[in-house]
């Protein structure tokens, strides 16, 4: 009986073992690709690439009533998919930006008609801007005049509250190299942040506030740098208050306008205070970028930036935000591509590009990411992190646009369909949060 037994455990085995490997054959496994010695710094960057990972699209929306309606970048419909939610006016058209991931073909319009009736609608945004138009029996809001945002608190929104959110529906991922102006190691991981930016929009689409998080999520340089976000358009005599409604440590000091007392200059946020009070591991040198020493208790913030008058969308576009870091002195920053500096005038040295905080070889010292992904154990190389990287950035941005959601910690990819298989390997390069 025990033979028996031990002859059919054996037999499974084969068979689990023989399943397995024909799985192998249809999958791309990104931890058996052998990448040699080829890091960030090997690669070989078309001149004028942006490293930009987003695209803007105009969506125009037309209706006979006023109905809420939501926006999305995937047939899911999903909240971490939407990119926009607004009630249309009723006999107009409305036309709002959109920023959506570069990948993104379609957008899918998902509204509620009189009787309850769930629709979706799918336009290709490939051209630029989608078009949808509603029929005469979706479901009608009661909207007027007066009515706007009523956001005091994220827990407290209003069923028609109307937004569009950067990056579409989700939290994206700012990662920093510190040595700038010299190459450093290229793990991205000297500093790195999740974000998320929500435009309030009032009866007539104008923008009246911003919803602002940002978490800090890991640190793995020697150098000391802060936090800032600068909103070009956004001048400081237009805000009328600021409530931070979530911080870790209850501290109002976690975010803190810079020169507010200069009306005409553009909104500039600290973040010093969250970066200089981490709460890392004991033992570890640095903040989760040693599998060793992780801690999730990590410092974040949430704010709302009331206006005192309504500014067009139009002239708050995602690149109006701009997240960088500079050293305790403001004599150093680092942007990502084609920004300029906010505390000191930039300057150009011997291994530098024409463009802002490029190098001569179009190398880059900050990425921001339209989407929540992983980071890179401190020293790894970053394309064993992210194998498509290397195609994406050598491409110019035309061949492996979905790069980071294609990591060494939890995707392979289906040959035959071409896919992504969540397989959630124990990675060695990389961390999640």
């Amino acid at each position: 009986m025990k033979t028996n037994m031990k002859i059919k455990s054996i037999i499974l085995l084969l068979l689990v073992a023989t399943f397995f490997c024909s799985c192998e054959k249809d999958l791309f496994n990104p931890e058996t690709v052998k990448h040699d010695t080829k890091t960030v710094t090997d690669l070989v960057i078309p001149e004028g690439f942006d490293w930009n990972m987003v695209t803007s699209v105009t969506a125009n929306v037309s209706s006979t009533t006023n109905t809420l309606v939501s926006l999305y970048v995937d047939e899911s419909c999903t909240e971490k998919s939407k990119a926009a939610s607004f009630i249309t006016t009723s006999g107009s058209v409305d036309s709002l930006p959109l920023c959506l991931p570069s990948y993104v073909k379609d957008v899918y319009l998902k509204y509620l008609k009189q009787n309850g009736e769930v629709v979706i609608t799918k336009r290709s945004a490939l051209n630029g801007s989608v078009s949808f138009s509603l029929p005469a029996d979706s479901k009608q809001e009661v909207v007027t005049k007066t009515t706007k945002s009523v956001m005091t608190k994220a827990d407290d929104l209003s069923p028609n509250y109307s937004y569009i959110s950067y990056p579409a529906g989700s939290w994206g991922t700012l990662m920093f190299e510190d040595m700038f102006p010299t190459l450093g190691d290229y793990d991205f991981n000297d500093v790195v942040a999740n974000y998320t930016l929500m435009l309030n929009l009032d009866y007539y689409k104008k923008v009246n506030a911003i919803n602002v998080g940002l978490t800090i999520n890991a640190l793995g340089g020697d150098k000391a740098f802060d936090m800032y976000l600068q909103i070009k358009g956004l001048k400081n005599s237009n805000v009328s208050r600021i409530d931070i409604y979530d911080s870790n440590n209850g501290s109002s000091d976690n975010a803190v306008l810079v020169n507010s007392d200069n009306g005409n200059a553009d909104v500039i946020f600290s973040f010093q205070n969250m970066m200089n009070n981490t709460n890392k591991n004991k033992g570890g040198k640095y903040l989760n970028t040693d599998s060793k020493y992780l801690t999730t208790d990590l410092n974040k913030v949430s704010f709302i930036i009331y206006f005192k008058t309504s500014i067009n969308v139009k002239n708050l576009p995602f690149t109006s935000f701009d997240y960088f870091i500079a050293n305790p002195d403001r004599s150093t920053e680092i942007h990502t591509k084609g920004n300029t500096s906010v505390f000191t005038s930039y300057q150009t040295a011997s291994g530098l590009g024409k463009a802002p905080y490029t190098s001569d070889k179009g190398y880059v010292w900050a990425i921001n990411v339209p989407y929540q992904i992983d980071h890179l154990i401190e020293g790894t190389n970053f394309l064993l992190g992210y194998p498509m990287f290397a195609e994406w950035a050598e491409s110019g941005g035309v061949r492996g646009l979905e790069w980071y959601k294609t990591s060494t910690s939890n995707v392979m990819i289906d040959k035959k369909t071409g896919k992504q298989v969540t397989v959630n390997p124990v990675s060695k390069y990389m961390i999640s949060m």
